[in-house]
């Protein structure tokens, strides 16, 4: 694939991961940004753009070219950077497919290790890129994100069926909004390094209900943790990606790169009993990858049935 310059850019979804990145991108001015989000937080950017607080980048004011509440409204973009939550990427997915072209890219910054192929099932066309980041923010109220952990940053490689792919127009990009990435030409280890972290945690923490530091401090939910890291390397072993052989162990250690009190977003949502979470994308794709692949994973199937007991009581 040649080289060619990213002028439109279409942030889908601007929370606290996508309004990190998109707004560092928007307040760069290297390319053409659109804001893609809803209610109250679409309406204050609008206003008066996005405020970014964050713990590398400082204080900013991002204002996008466009804000909008609808894919459809953006119109055809060179780069789509989406950061919606999982139970909304079927239907943004659908709504994306006839805005994209054999060259459009499309970077999902969620977490999950079938990211790709869910959005496949309704883009045929493009380049979806395995992509995974290291960052703690949220929305803190409307038009307002806060970046309070994590170095920000992204992770990326080839769509695994376009390997021919020219990196250097998004590095470009990303350095000139000062966004720290790297390149890996097999990005699939990146992608399921930060699921074995991610996942554990969220369902440890989802059916606890304590934060990060509480879950260190806790003997029990330690080896819960621990324990759910060991089956999902175990599925990695079996799909033939290769993880360090110390995945777990320094999987374990990174909540402590975080503040004690930090809480996952999933688990945020189960504790709101909100009508839809990312539970499918941690609890159900182990389940789903255990069965497929013949790997018991006893300890997650545990927790998720906890989980769910919990959001119908």
């Amino acid at each position: 694939m040649s080289s060619r310059v990213i002028g439109s850019i279409c942030v889908a979804g601007v929370g606290g991961v996508g309004g990190f990145f998109g707004g560092l991108l928007a307040a760069s001015g290297a390319a053409r940004v659109g804001f893609l989000a809803r209610g109250e937080h679409l309406a204050s950017i609008r206003r008066k753009g996005l405020k970014l607080d964050s713990a590398t980048a400082g204080s900013l004011v991002c204002r996008p070219n466009l804000a909008a509440a609808h894919i459809a409204e953006m119109g055809e973009a060179d780069l789509y950077l989406v950061a919606v939550k999982g139970y909304d990427l079927d239907g943004l997915s659908h709504s994306l497919a006839p805005l994209v072209s054999e060259d459009t890219i499309i970077m999902p910054l969620l977490n999950g290790v079938d990211i790709g192929e869910r959005m496949r099932r309704h883009i045929p066309n493009g380049l979806i890129l395995p992509a995974c980041v290291y960052i703690g923010s949220r929305i803190e109220a409307p038009g307002h994100v806060v970046h309070a952990a994590g170095p920000g940053l992204l992770l990326f490689g080839p769509d695994p069926a376009r390997p021919d792919m020219d990196p250097r127009p998004l590095l470009s990009l990303f350095e000139r909004a000062g966004i720290s990435c790297e390149w890996h030409e097999d990005a699939a280890a990146a992608v399921w390094t930060k699921y074995v972290f991610i996942a554990a945690y969220g369902l440890v923490s989802a059916a606890s209900g304590l934060s990060l530091g509480e879950i260190r401090a806790d003997s029990g939910l330690n080896t819960r943790t621990e324990a759910v890291m060991e089956e999902i390397a175990a599925l990695a072993a079996k799909r033939g990606i290769d993880l360090p052989e110390d995945i777990v162990a320094t999987s374990l250690r990174k909540a402590d790169d975080f503040p004690p009190e930090t809480t996952t977003s999933y688990q945020r949502d189960v504790a709101a009993k909100k009508d839809a979470d990312e539970g499918d994308l941690f609890g159900g794709t182990i389940l789903r990858l255990g069965e497929e692949l013949g790997v018991d994973v006893p300890v997650t199937r545990a927790l998720y049935a906890d989980i769910r007991t919990l959001r119908c009581s």
